[in-house]
């Protein structure tokens, strides 16, 4: 039997006695098998992991080594280890989820060529002992290299991981006739181009990315409130189960949470979930037993269910590379999926955000060079105190120096290599400006009157031509973009009442555990800062009117009062407020009608002490603890007892809520409630 009719039986095996490969997939195994760097670029839903499992089963069968993937998320792992089960593929996983003993069971294998393929996360490259003991006890040697979601690679890609750049250095020493594949279904002429520069030149099978059973409408709705109320009116009209994506974490649980209380099952998907949680979600999601799963990016690579009946989003990604891969979840099975994305007044300050924090300026990169340079050895909160950089940051920071070689990681100790310190500053600068100008295309996709199939994968650089024939600017809508006033109303009141809650920090800076019984109790803001609603008049009554509204004394005394009722127990409860020197009225005149209102005691426990920098100014942990720390003091009282409801107008970093809880808790009062008017906080 020649290789071509193995592979073919191989593949029935695999799926069914009819199965027959589709254009390409032959194609890529046989220029995988002839031992070339190999580059597939197909659409979602194609079959890209068909090719490395029939490439590794043949492989093997010639006495080769395992396969090892390199995949970025362990839902796509835990789908593919069934997979290839149904080759009789022995395969494990190796990813931050397993334990030591798990570890060790995973490397006894490889040395005893138990193991036909190893998925593992590109995190693992960057883990000194995986590359120096691991890779080499392999039995036989790695037989195929596969960088799974390749478009990772390459910073111009939609989903940049800096530890997929290590891959590079793997590549750069392996024997030039070992096998490497990459796929991707996300790739454009730049990121292809940029791939082929970390991996070398590369055979590139491209496919049509054309998807004929996605329906695709777009809607302008700029309120949140009908935009809800859009998605009650309309997700039971859709056939099956299928997704809801949302740009930040909060909006998950927000779009969840009210969608059950509308009566349809759902639930929210983030990476913010554990391991076994995320994988329950999935689940339910797979089993059809929830007619929705709200996700964020967590989600867009690697989840395979066939059957997804539709994809809405609830705001525009950063990208049109991004969202082909998201709407790539729909309709892989089905004749006909419904895609649809609303376009919300917040979405371009969420995307410009994440512009911001993609990449770290080369001159913080610079700074932390230097200073590594200076004091030769330095933990990371050693660094925050000498810079004014964010934690993120800083992190994002020593993650690239360390991919670059030029800060090596011992511990928690940072130190500087004797590599020279180059300055990437026009590579990072064009890489930023291409996500300004991708998301323009974003936006200019929303309002076209071409066919928006077509826009899409043109921006993919598919050569394909022609209309698809089935999205709303070719055969018309397919949904009213239209919503009643009463859902609507009744989804402004949900926003008014959904409040925001955030837990207390449990350590200082230097990671000494805050004790237990001097730390505040989870605390809650009324609105989100970037909100319309509640968050525009507390921008209005901080920077315009320098009061707040009565309406915002109104709701926050029956957000307390509702918290107060489930939660007071037998404490006595008073009022205070956080101090200002530069405002010193605002703050302090709405905690008195709140406790007016309340008819709690007000009392004014701290003070602050000196004018310090705004603490929105402070960037990391280690500057806004002290920060706060430096100007707090308490004042005398005879309330020593009293559990505190302490409030601010704005929460972000939690530290001022920390600490001056800390101090309160210290000199003898009860529970304390950080409470705030908004929470400026970008993270959900």
């Amino acid at each position: 039997m020649n290789t071509e009719s193995l592979a073919n039986q191989y593949l029935r095996n695999m799926l069914d006695e009819k199965a027959t490969f589709k254009e390409g997939q032959w194609e890529s195994i046989e220029s995988v098998l002839q031992r070339k760097r190999t580059l597939v670029v197909q659409k979602t839903g194609w079959g890209k992991s068909l090719v490395y499992f029939l490439s590794t089963k043949i492989l093997r069968d010639s006495g080769s080594g395992p396969t090892v993937v390199i995949s970025p998320l362990m839902s796509l792992m835990r789908n593919q280890v069934d997979s290839a089960a149904r080759l009789g593929l022995r395969s494990a996983l190796m990813n931050s989820s397993l334990d030591a003993q798990e570890v060790k069971e995973v490397k006894r294998r490889l040395t005893q060529g138990d193991i036909d393929i190893l998925f593992l996360t590109p995190e693992q490259l960057s883990k000194e002992a995986f590359l120096e003991q691991t890779l080499p006890s392999i039995r036989d040697g790695i037989g195929m290299l596969v960088i799974d979601e390749a478009h990772c690679v390459s910073d111009w890609g939609h989903d940049f991981r800096p530890d997929y750049r290590l891959i590079s250095r793997i590549v750069r020493v392996l024997p030039s006739n070992l096998p490497i594949l990459a796929t991707t279904a996300t790739a454009n002429n730049r990121v292809v181009k940029d791939i082929q520069e970390q991996l070398g030149a590369m055979t590139v099978v491209r496919g049509p990315l054309t998807r004929k059973s996605l329906r695709i409408q777009t809607i302008v709705m700029p309120k949140k409130a009908e935009r809800l109320a859009w998605l009650a009116n309309n997700l039971n009209q859709f056939p099956g189960s299928g997704i809801v994506y949302c740009s930040t974490v909060s909006d998950c649980e927000l779009v969840a949470r009210w969608l059950r209380n509308e009566g349809i099952p759902a639930e929210h998907y983030t990476g913010q979930l554990s391991t076994n949680e995320r994988i329950h979600r999935e689940e339910l999601l797979l089993n059809n037993e929830i007619k929705v799963l709200v996700a964020n990016v967590a989600l867009g690579m690697g989840f395979d269910k066939e059957d997804v009946g539709f994809v809405v989003h609830f705001q525009i990604p950063n990208s049109l590379l991004t969202y082909y891969q998201q709407i790539g979840r729909a309709g892989r099975k089905l004749d006909e999926a419904y895609i649809v994305l609303l376009h919300g007044e917040e979405d371009e300050s969420i995307q410009h955000y994440f512009i911001r924090k993609s990449f770290p300026a080369p001159e913080d990169m610079l700074a932390i060079a230097n200073l590594l340079e200076n004091e030769d050895v330095l933990t990371d909160t050693e660094i925050a105190a000498g810079l004014n950089l964010s934690d993120s940051t800083i992190q994002k920071c020593l993650k690239l120096l360390g991919i670059d070689n030029l800060v090596v990681k011992d511990g928690r100790k940072y130190f500087r290599t004797l590599n020279p310190f180059a300055l990437q500053d026009a590579r990072i600068s064009n890489v930023v400006n291409n996500k300004k100008y991708e998301l323009e295309r974003m936006k200019s996709f929303v309002t076209t009157t071409e066919c928006l199939m077509r826009f899409v994968i043109r921006e993919l650089d598919d050569p394909a031509s022609g209309d698809c024939g089935v999205c709303s600017n070719c055969a018309g809508s397919f949904v009213n973009s239209m919503v009643e006033e009463e859902k609507t109303i009744k989804a402004e009141i949900f926003l008014q009442h959904s409040y925001f809650y955030f837990d207390q920090r449990k350590q200082w800076p230097t990671r000494a555990a805050i004790p237990k019984h001097l730390q505040c109790e989870p605390g809650f803001a009324l609105s989100r800062y970037s909100d319309s609603g509640w968050g525009h008049l507390v921008r209005s009554g901080k920077y315009r009117d320098n009061r707040f509204d009565d309406r915002l004394v109104d709701a926050s005394t029956n957000a307390l009062k509702d918290w107060l009722s489930k939660n007071a127990g037998k404490d006595q409860w008073m009022i205070s407020s956080m101090p200002s020197l530069r405002r010193p009225h605002l703050v302090r005149d709405f905690a008195e009608k709140v406790a007016h209102q309340l008819a709690l005691p007000y009392v004014e426990l701290l003070t602050q002490t000196s004018l310090r920098p705004e603490q929105k100014k402070m960037n990391n942990s280690q500057l806004q603890e002290q920060n706060v720390r430096d100007s707090l003091s308490l004042k005398p009282s005879n309330y020593q007892g009293y559990s505190v409801i302490l409030i601010d107008d704005m929460v972000d970093s939690r530290w001022t809520f920390t600490v001056a809880g800390f101090l309160l808790r210290e000199s003898g009062y009860g529970r304390i409630l950080p409470f705030a008017l908004s929470s400026t906080s970008e993270s959900g």
